[in-house]
């Protein structure tokens, strides 16, 4: 409960003597108020050139104007102004709320009876508006400037992978350059050894850079030919250890042309192949990654199978977490599916995965074709 300690100023503006009486009789009674009475929006003027009141209560009919015309002061304080019309008008009460007055009354035996209870009630509205606005406004302030802190940062890390990435890259090519120059079987032994460490290094590079573009730029809806996308993204996975060894089974059902983010969809399928490859089970006799491509009207499903190690179902509901993994033999940044699912819910999309150990996975992605945006 809100306690009023100061006295409340109220300026009330009425041409009826006996209101006005009435009306300060009722206010003596009230300790916390102090009441300025004005006949005419003349005296209301000079009275409010003068001093500041809390709250204002006006006749909406005066001799000389309307009691509207208080509310278009010049430089005037904000303060709740409380009209007061002599019968139920539907139109003068639009016209009093819509020129910024905060309430209207009716004025009656029992509203002028009441009336310092009516501008304590109008008051401490007032204030806890003002109060909820205040509070509102610092959280658009914060909420901005998280925006902004955000911003910087996804650019930062986005400026950091790609500067990385250059370095990285040439340090591999040197490798591959050391190999062919009469390395014997132990530099050969430090070469791979190197290659694998700078290898896994990249990945964290390059998945760090998709989550910062994922979350930093805006959709870029181009019309993709799935066909060329899935052989690039298998291309650029040829050089992982075991990719020889995987029969790769692609299907394509493109009735309808296909409009979506390329960048974006790239990096789900590129996760997606990736762990296909790289947590599979080369120890049987047929391993093999099977990647399904519908394409229909409304959106289009990528499905991808293997029957490689599997998940345990203790650890389905936490796979798509940031830096978890689901595997012990796991030896990646525990990013790739947390971006995924990220990338999906950017383009509104779904995914979902079904899997079981010593047995095989298959991950479902569902997503809006742009074609009838």
């Amino acid at each position: 409960m809100t306690v009023l300690n100061d006295p409340l100023n109220i300026l009330l503006v009425g041409d009826g003597k006996e209101d006005r009486e009435l009306i300060s009789k009722r206010f003596e009674l009230y300790g916390n108020m102090r009441l300025w009475a004005a006949e005419s929006l003349e005296e209301a003027r000079t009275i409010l050139s003068q001093s500041n009141p809390d709250l204002a209560i006006v006749d909406y009919e005066m001799p000389d104007g309307k009691g509207i015309d208080i509310l278009k002061a010049k430089r005037r304080k904000k303060y709740p102004v409380v009209l007061m019309t002599d019968r139920d008008d539907e139109d003068k009460a639009v016209n009093a709320l819509k020129s910024g007055a905060f309430e209207y009354i009716i004025k009656s035996s029992d509203t002028l009876h009441n009336l310092p209870r009516i501008a304590e009630r109008a008051f401490l509205k007032w204030e806890q508006v003002n109060h909820r606005k205040k509070s509102e406004e610092k959280l658009k302030r914060q909420y901005e400037q998280l925006q902004k802190i955000n911003k910087e940062l996804d650019h930062l890390v986005y400026s950091t992978a790609h500067d990385l990435r250059g370095p990285l890259l040439s340090v591999l090519g040197l490798i591959n350059i050391s190999r062919g120059e009469s390395a014997g079987p132990s530099q050969l032994k430090y070469l791979d050894m190197m290659e694998k460490c700078i290898k896994k290094l990249d990945e964290h590079v390059v998945n760090i850079s998709n989550y910062s573009k994922n979350n930093r730029l805006e959709l870029k809806v181009t019309e993709v030919n799935p066909n060329r996308m899935i052989s690039e993204v298998i291309q650029n996975h040829s050089f992982l250890e075991n990719f020889s060894r995987i029969r790769m089974d692609i299907k394509i059902q493109n009735t309808y042309p296909l409009y979506t983010d390329e960048s974006r969809l790239r990096t789900i399928l590129g996760n997606l192949v990736f762990n296909a490859i790289n947590y599979h089970d080369y120890d049987q006799k047929d391993p093999f990654i099977m990647i399904h491509f519908i394409v229909g009207k409304n959106k289009y499903q990528i499905d991808i199978t293997d029957n490689g190690r599997g998940i345990a179902p203790f650890h389905l509901d936490k796979i798509f977490e940031m830096f978890y993994r689901g595997t012990e033999a796991s030896q990646g940044s525990g990013l790739g599916l947390y971006i995924v699912k990220e990338t999906v819910n950017k383009l509104k999309g779904k995914i979902r995965v079904r899997s079981f150990l010593k047995t095989g996975s298959r991950f479902t992605v569902v997503i809006p074709n742009r074609s009838t945006d």
